[in-house]
């Protein structure tokens, strides 16, 4: 046997022994031509913020971790008041807004309103028991608005997420 096919030649050793046997794998480096940095280099990302208001306290604990293992970071609010303080403290870091169209203190739609006010181009994604329309939030100067009827997946709320061409260029899944 040549020193070439001894090193292409599976190993296999029994633990406790040098003879060879047990399980066998195998590891394929391509060749490149181009030189192989020692270190990868560190790849910030940073996870697409949503911030997310839906005042049933279940459904709002279930979506945060749901968004959260989707890669999302989270602000989560249970009402418009607080919604709109959260997004006050910085409007541009939010890629995207989940609003329901129920809550305590405003109904969804002022809570829409006071959001545009500060950023008109934000993502929304309005969800409602009520049977309503993506068009009835649009508006020519406003962000995309995709509409999720409850009771909803939340892996659809993703996919809502996604579908939104603001939240595209940085959600979790075109950062990697």
């Amino acid at each position: 046997m040549t020193e070439d096919e001894r090193a292409a030649a599976p190993a296999r050793v029994e633990p406790g022994t040098a003879e060879p046997a047990g399980a066998v794998q195998a590891l394929a480096i391509p060749a490149t031509a181009e030189p192989v940095p020692a270190e990868p280099t560190p790849v910030e990302a940073v996870p697409a913020e949503v911030l997310l208001v839906e005042d049933e306290d279940a459904l709002r604990n279930l979506l945060e971790r749901f968004l959260q293992r989707a890669g999302y970071a989270v602000r989560a609010e249970r009402d418009g008041s607080g919604a709109l303080a959260a997004f006050a403290e910085g409007p541009e870091r939010f890629q995207a807004a989940i609003i329901d169209l129920t809550l305590p203190d405003m109904s969804g739609e002022a809570l829409l309103a006071g959001l545009r006010e500060r950023r008109p181009r934000l993502a929304v994604v309005v969800s409602s028991g009520m049977s309503r329309t993506e068009a009835e939030f649009a508006s020519p100067e406003g962000g995309p608005v995709r509409f999720l009827q409850k009771p909803f997946l939340p892996a659809r709320l993703i996919e809502a997420l996604k579908e939104l061409p603001a939240a595209q260029s940085s959600s979790p899944a075109s950062a990697s």
